[in-house]
């Protein structure tokens, strides 16, 4: 019975850590090659630290916010400052039905637009390397097409 439990342990702990993702697969799941592996590393960090992600953007930033037009506030001069910032999360692709596609400029730049299936809506982020740090440099909430 001893054996067992510990054969039970020994599989699901390996199991557990089989399942884990490593850097190269989280690239791959972004589509960046292995040059890339900081931003991927910032990209990850950024949506599950709340502190670190405001440390990463210098605000004020440009951008809009979700569904622009019809928010009074907003102009063509619109920017967003840490009382007006929204902490963004993951976005599950799957639920969501949106689609990511990231475009690395240079190696200092990334492009990032999420788009609903319908297409007729998306989401831009713009990543740039900054004094050897990746920063949030613009930020389009969801909006029409």
């Amino acid at each position: 019975m001893r054996y067992k439990k510990a054969a039970f342990l020994f599989g699901f702990l390996f199991l557990a850590f089989s399942c884990q993702q490593t850097t190269p697969d989280q690239d791959q799941a972004l589509g960046l090659d292995e040059s890339m592996d900081d931003f991927q590393a910032f990209y990850t960090r950024f949506h599950a630290d709340e502190d670190f992600q405001l440390a990463r953007i210098p605000f004020p930033i440009k951008g809009a916010p979700d569904n622009a037009a019809n928010k009074p506030e907003y102009d063509e001069n619109f920017t967003w400052t840490k009382d007006n910032w929204v902490i963004n999360k993951p976005i599950d692709l799957e639920k969501t039905q949106f689609r990511r596609e990231l475009q690395a400029v240079s190696d200092e730049l990334v492009i990032e637009k999420l788009v609903h299936q319908s297409g007729g809506y998306s989401m831009v982020r713009r990543f740039a390397k900054m004094e050897g740090q990746w920063m949030l440099i613009y930020y389009q909430g969801v909006n029409p097409q």
